[in-house]
């Protein structure tokens, strides 16, 4: 008697489509999401920080990062991450807090020699500012979605302490600081020399000890069409610099955006479901 097999077709597609969803996620397609990645690549043209047009990079991998030199001003409207040029703008530079030991905000890139990969380079090169409450703001403008997402890279180094805070209008210098839209994040720096490169804090208070080390922070279902953000050196650190890296601005109007690692999970799943159905049909 011939025994028939019921049909995988069902199975096969839905293994297949999370693979395929991985590899979406995981590549930095031009096509996948709305973003728009900033670079504070450190001295104008440093070779260990600026990202070519086709480098991807970032916690939501993207291209077409906006590269950014100087030590403050006002950026030109800024593309995205499929090249397209959109409204926004980014104006930078130090913040002080008054008194003696105001500076002003320094570009440099961590190394100056070009880095292995993308990710790396990407978190090299920045603008940092030296001393306890000075800090390095960015503010953007004209942002094109009406919900996303920003995530601040902050800068490389051992044992540095800063926060930072998103305000919805720039702060002032030698002013005090009026109440944050989200955060201040608290965070130790880190300098990866391996994956993984982005490791979020989410620590909501300042603890010198139990800070913990990162390389990005992220504030989630914004809205507005400026920003600012302000990362602060917090007195106590383990060394006088902190600064930025880079930002991204990745659109959130239609929903959250996956993270690879929960798409990761749910492929696995759906190719174990899979071969454990193969198994029971052989």
């Amino acid at each position: 008697m011939r025994l028939h097999k019921r049909p995988q077709g069902p199975l096969v597609l839905l293994a297949a489509a999370a693979v395929l969803a991985v590899v979406a996620a995981l590549a930095p397609s031009s096509a996948r999401a709305n973003e728009i990645g900033i670079n504070f690549e450190g001295a104008p043209g440093a070779v260990g920080g600026a990202l070519a047009a086709t480098d991807g990079a970032g916690a939501v991998p993207q291209t077409n990062f906006n590269n950014i030199a100087g030590t403050a001003g006002t950026s030109a409207a800024l593309v995205d991450n499929t090249g397209a040029t959109t409204a926004a703008t980014v104006t930078y530079g130090g913040y002080n807090t008054g008194g003696t030991t105001n500076k002003s905000g320094d570009y440099q890139a961590y190394s100056t020699t070009a880095q292995p990969n993308a990710d790396q380079q990407f978190l090299n090169g920045e603008l940092n500012i030296e001393d306890a409450g000075n800090g390095i703001q960015a503010t953007v403008n004209n942002i094109p979605y009406s919900t996303y997402n920003v995530y601040a890279y902050v800068s490389l180094g051992t044992g540095r302490l800063g926060n930072v805070a998103l305000y919805a209008a720039p702060q002032v210098s030698n002013t005090t600081l009026g109440t944050p839209e989200a955060g201040p994040i608290f965070y130790k720096t880190l300098s990866p020399t391996s994956a993984p490169y982005y490791v979020r804090s989410t620590a909501t208070a300042y603890n010198s000890t139990t800070n913990p080390e990162a390389t990005y922070v992220e504030f989630t279902g914004i809205s507005g069409s400026s920003f600012s953000l302000l990362n602060l050196n917090h007195a106590g650190g383990g060394g006088s610099e902190v600064g930025l890296a880079g930002i991204q601005i990745v659109d959130a109007s239609n929903g959250a955006i996956p993270e690879p690692a929960t798409l990761g999970i749910f492929a696995l799943g759906a190719v174990a479901l899979l071969a454990r159905r193969r198994r029971r049909l052989a």
